[in-house]
């Protein structure tokens, strides 16, 4: 309880500090210097009282390890893939050789190198995203406080995850996918599956979509590692990894920082003796299916706003928007989030790819006042960091333990219907060339 006090302590006046200084600008260099000043002070006080309470633990207990292990041979990978998400490697086995350069140096000087370029690609990413959603003045200082005060990316960046790394990656994609580069985007987004299996998601998008260029380069990505994989590690290996990521499916953990829909079943079930428990947990047979027809539905939902009027076959036509493909592809990021059965807490930090639309007005939900608080609503659901509070009164630690700490999925699912529906309206919406008498450009995935 005190961690989240102390949170909102550092959270809330800065808030108001940086409203403050929105309104009352006394100059566009003073606005800068004391918005990225109010910024570094959240992002500073978010990480210090952030979990996890260890630093770094996924790099050095996970990533180092599997480097040093393919540094040494192939099979040294084995035990490591056997020990699944506690002390394990739990990436597609090739994913070890990546580290393999900072497996060569002392794990503190690893750390900090991959800790330096974590934050490096951060930023670029921020300064990508206000590029792409068009953010000016205010707007762009407002999503840098945002990423200061993500719990889900300081929760990246304290594990030494790749979340964040991949969310530069994933709007690196967004750029080569409107600047008419298919396959190097398809390419980008094929490497941040292979890091991030939820974000697969996308190659099945391309293909229904028929953007046949960017499928190629997801393929070959995907195909050419899990080839390499085989090759390098052999088929044995490589299996075991999978059946290891499959045992998740049916077997779901509980865990707080665990924010999927199975997780949040098992939670509602276990109340709070199962939030730190790491090991699989066996469910019956109604609790798979109501979990199978949740995420059924979320899948339906989708295609229903992305094909509710077009058709596959429109995907070639004139009349496609770029508007409309940058809502499906924040649809698709935010299903993919949603939708995992093992979706890690920092993998919320994606979310910060429709946040920064959101705050750039380019979402037709930003017209109507009652979706825009909707949008906030998300925005303070999925910027918490997750932790296990002891609440005063087993009734609303019960509470808390068994939905509240859900908090990122629930407002994931509020980011993928909001989407959804600004993809739905986008469709009746007139175009800016039925306005104007213009003629209208391809959409950016066509």
């Amino acid at each position: 309880m005190t961690e989240l006090l102390l949170n909102v302590a550092v959270v809330v006046p800065a808030l108001i500090a940086l409203r403050w200084l929105s309104q009352n600008r006394a100059g566009t260099r003073i606005e800068s210097w004391g918005a990225l000043g109010i910024c570094l002070v959240t992002a500073l006080g978010v990480f210090a009282l952030s979990e996890p309470p260890n630093l770094f633990e996924d790099f050095e207990q996970h990533y180092y390890i599997g480097g040093k292990a393919a540094l040494e041979a192939p099979a040294a990978l084995g035990p490591l893939v056997e020990r699944g998400v506690e002390d394990g490697f739990t990436n597609l086995p090739i994913v070890a050789y990546l580290f393999f350069p900072l497996a060569t140096l002392p794990v503190n000087v690893a750390t900090l190198i991959f800790t330096l370029v974590g934050l490096a690609m951060t930023f670029a990413a921020w300064l990508l995203l206000v590029r792409l959603a068009n953010l000016e003045g205010s707007a762009r200082w407002w999503l840098l406080f945002l990423f200061a005060a993500s719990g889900p990316l300081h929760y990246s960046v304290r594990e030494g995850n790749t979340s964040h790394v991949v969310l530069l990656a994933v709007a690196a994609a967004l750029y080569f996918l409107r600047s008419s580069k298919p396959i190097i985007a398809g390419a980008l987004l094929g490497l941040a599956a292979v890091i991030k299996l939820p974000l697969l998601l996308f190659g099945v998008y391309f293909v229904l979509r028929r953007n046949w260029r960017s499928a190629i380069g997801f393929a070959s990505i995907c195909v050419a590692s899990v080839l390499l994989s085989v090759l390098v590690f052999g088929w044995e290996l490589n299996q075991r990894w999978l059946e290891s990521v499959q045992q998740y499916s049916r077997e779901p953990l509980g865990a707080f920082n665990v924010q999927s829909i199975p997780a949040l079943l098992v939670r509602v079930a276990g109340g709070p003796e199962v939030l730190r428990d790491f090991t699989p947990h066996s469910t019956g047979t109604t609790q798979q299916l109501v979990g199978s027809f949740i995420v059924g539905l979320l899948y339906v939902a989708a295609l229903y706003a992305c094909w509710k009027h077009t058709g596959a076959a429109a995907v070639v036509a004139p009349g496609a928007t770029d508007r409309k493909r940058e809502l499906e592809f924040l649809l698709v990021l935010s299903l993919a989030v949603i939708s995992s059965p093992l979706s890690w807490s920092h993998y919320y930090a994606l979310l910060l790819m429709p946040m920064a639309f959101f705050l750039g007005s380019r979402l037709p939900l930003t017209r109507d006042p009652r979706l825009r608080r909707l949008g906030w609503v998300g925005i303070v659901l999925t910027v918490p960091v997750v932790t296990v509070l002891d609440l005063p009164g087993r009734p609303l630690t019960e509470l808390y333990a068994r939905v509240g700490v859900s908090h990122l999925l629930l407002g994931g699912l509020i980011w993928f219907a909001l989407l959804a529906w600004a993809r739905i309206r986008e469709d009746g919406a007139p175009t800016r060339s039925q306005r104007h008498g213009e003629p209208e450009a391809l959409g950016i995935l066509d």
